[in-house]
């Protein structure tokens, strides 16, 4: 009688098909999921949630008429689906990231049938490829990661087609291809790069096929690679003679004519770039984001990152037991021709293929403003990675390299995740401060705002967090006009600052005079700041306070805060629920007060500060509580304070300076008035 043989229950599992999707899904939950439900808005998302909240979903297709026409579908799509549920983008751009590295890796495991490991290896790594790092900011790029997949998906079909027996399912399979490069192209003029990649695959199936004759060979690479090359030949024709792009780097005209103004020193330049982004695209994308953002951790976090990044090698180690690949480099024949070797060849062509329309539109990839654009090129970087791997057989090789990689991606993800669900706490922190300060704002005022430690790009990144709060509808006509207006910290918007420069904008369909005179600064200078309004006729700057605030500061307008109204109350289902009422509630409440000579009020909450035993960080806020106890007469708080200014010495002369200055006050509080010069400026 035969014993069974007893087949342990996880040797089972490994065995599985659905184990390698179910181990690159887990191992991409790491990197990107942990702290979805904690993400924000950011950037571009703002002017884009500001018109499907004011307008409806229908405004995406004029937002984005100017450029990219079909974007405007698919976002006003996701916008009836998600609304503004943040997690909802999230799990959206991970599922369709995930999609894709599942059309990679059977992609290549037609290609190279014996080489499965190699072809999971590259599959995984594009799935948590640390070089482009603008996940988080969801909304804005639902459209990139789509057209990404897209893309790849049409590039299965293009190889699949090839390896079809039946004439009608290799017409299939073209027609789908064609199809998912009209939607990829529609949505990312700029992944035409790919369309190289392609061309490199159909071209190395086709002439490693048994066809004998070389002009069979390249006949049958004309029929099969021909309608995919025509649309894009078509497309590029659209795209340069008959549509018109408003913005310059979506615009092929413009780029042909810069480079016919001076072809040799731009292809120069094109080439120095190519090298450059190459090594940026392949090999530093793995270690800058690690090195940028992973060792700016708090401790915590730092362990926290640690935890999951154990995980996920742990996980990749079942992987790759549950994986074994048939084919080895050790067994090779021809060690000249190797399949790792093709592959490096085919990834380093279809890399350069990727990376030239980035290059003709004036721009290349800066990992901390623009690592999307190695996005396009991640799909050639990864073969050459997976080729590199394959080609050399020795164990310690083929289990370090690897898992260097997943430790460096996952490290990279963790960290990025973590800091900007940091950076949106601040903003979120920042309305909501805005919200308790001021009740309304006059329209057509311009703001410009200041968050600590992040920068502000454009003009909507203002704009449309204010009006969301202050006024949340606007008519649906084309162009609506904007109530709040927005201006940047740049050279170009401080100089307009200074000088009272008035300039219409239209920006994505919406419109607005920009008129720099009704300009409000505010600004929050540090991590542990409130949120300073600042005016001009009394300029009072914490010593955190950058050098361009300090520089506009004399230009801000507080007479534009409609004082004596309701307040406008941030829409949770954007900013989220209302913070607790800490220190800044009462110091934004009492600015309000202040504002308004409402002394009383002051007092009142300054005593409540007293009673929780609240304490300001930045010192420069203590000024409305000391003014507000020194005219209601209260000497022992006005001593209490004042000695707390005088710690600072930049504050205490900005404070007796403020205090001569208020001849208002000394007129209608002279004993008050008479207070703050003898405890704040007397032996200054």
């Amino acid at each position: 009688m035969k014993i069974p043989q007893i087949v342990p229950h996880s040797r089972r599992l490994l065995d599985k098909p659905y184990f390698p999707y179910l181990i690159l899904i887990l191992i991409a939950t790491i990197c990107y999921l942990p702290l979805a439900a904690k993400l924000g808005f950011y950037n571009d998302d703002w002017y884009l949630i500001y018109a499907g909240t004011s307008q409806g979903s229908t405004k995406f297709i004029e937002v984005f008429e100017i450029d990219r026409p079909l974007r405007g579908y698919l976002v006003g799509f996701l916008f009836d689906l998600f609304g503004t549920n943040v997690f909802l983008y999230s799990l959206s751009a991970f599922l369709v990231r995930c999609l894709g590295s599942f059309g990679l890796f059977w992609m290549l495991r037609h290609i190279w049938p014996q080489s499965r490991l190699a072809a999971y290896l590259a599959a995984l790594w594009l799935v948590i490829y640390p070089g482009f790092l603008d996940q988080p900011n969801a909304i804005d790029y639902q459209s990139h990661l789509f057209s990404f997949t897209l893309a790849i998906f049409s590039l299965y079909f293009s190889i699949r087609a090839l390896f079809a027996s039946k004439w009608w399912a290799t017409v299939g399979m073209v027609v789908l291809a064609v199809l998912l490069q009209l939607a990829y192209l529609g949505l990312m003029e700029y992944y035409i790069g790919l369309e190289g990649l392609r061309l490199l695959l159909i071209g190395y199936v086709v002439f490693r096929s048994d066809l004998h004759h070389r002009l069979s060979r390249l006949l049958r690479l004309i029929i099969q690679s021909l309608p995919t090359t025509l649309f894009s030949l078509v497309f590029l024709v659209w795209r340069t003679f008959f549509f018109t792009s408003q913005r310059q780097a979506t615009n092929v005209g413009s780029m042909l004519t810069d480079i016919a103004g001076s072809p040799a020193l731009r292809i120069l330049w094109m080439l120095a770039l190519q090298v450059q982004d190459f090594l940026n695209a392949v090999l530093f994308a793995w270690f800058e984001p690690v090195y940028r953002l992973a060792f700016q951790l708090r401790l915590k976090y730092t362990l926290e990152m640690f935890a999951w990044v154990s995980v996920a090698l742990l996980l990749f180690a079942l992987g790759m037991i549950s994986l074994k690949d048939p084919d080895p480099p050790s067994q090779s024949t021809k060690p000249g021709s190797t399949k790792g070797q093709d592959m490096i060849w085919l990834g380093t062509l279809g890399v350069i293929c990727a990376l030239i329309p980035v290059h003709l539109g004036e721009r290349h990839i800066i990992f901390q403003d623009f690592g999307r654009f190695s996005l396009p090129a991640s799909v050639g970087a990864v073969m050459v990675l997976a080729g590199l791997w394959q080609s050399n057989s020795k164990v310690w090789w083929r289990w370090i390299m690897p898992t260097l990689f997943i430790f460096l991606a996952s490290m990279a993800h963790y960290a990025n995740a973590r800091t900007q669900v940091d950076n949106w706490e601040t903003v979120k922190d920042f309305w909501w401060q805005v919200s308790w300060r001021i009740p309304q704002i006059e329209p057509k005022t311009v703001l410009v705002i200041n968050y600590p430690d992040q920068g502000i790009a454009e003009d909507y990144f203002v704009w449309g967090p204010a009006n969301l709060i202050y006024y949340p509808t606007l008519s649906k006509s084309r162009s609506s006009s904007l109530n709040l207006l927005g201006a940047t910290l740049n050279l170009s918007d401080l100089q307009a600052i200074q000088i009272g420069l008035v300039k219409e904008i239209n920006r994505r369909g919406f419109s607005g005079q920009v008129d720099y005179s009704r300009t409000l600064v505010m600004s929050m200078p540090g991590e542990f700041s409130c949120v300073h309004v600042l005016d001009g006729a009394q300029v009072e700057l914490s010593y955190l306070e950058r050098p361009e605030i300090a520089l506009i500061a004399a230009y801000s307008h507080p007479e534009l805060i409609v004082t004596e109204t309701s307040p406008q109350m941030p829409p949770a289902q954007v900013f989220g629920r209302e913070p607790a009422h800490g220190w800044c509630y009462y110091y934004q409440q009492a600015s309000l007060a202040r504002q308004r000579a409402d002394w009383a009020e002051v007092v009142r909450l300054g005593d409540e500060v007293q009673q929780q035993e609240l304490r300001a960080s930045d010192w420069i806020e203590w000024l409305p509580f000391l003014e507000g106890y020194a005219y209601q007469g209260i000497d022992g708080r006005v001593a209490e304070l004042s000695a707390v200014l005088r710690e600072d010495l930049y504050i205490r002369h900005q404070a007796c300076d403020l205090v001569l200055q208020n001849s208002q006050a000394a007129n209608q509080y002279p004993e008050g008035h008479q207070l703050l010069v003898d405890f704040l400026c007397i032996g200054r």
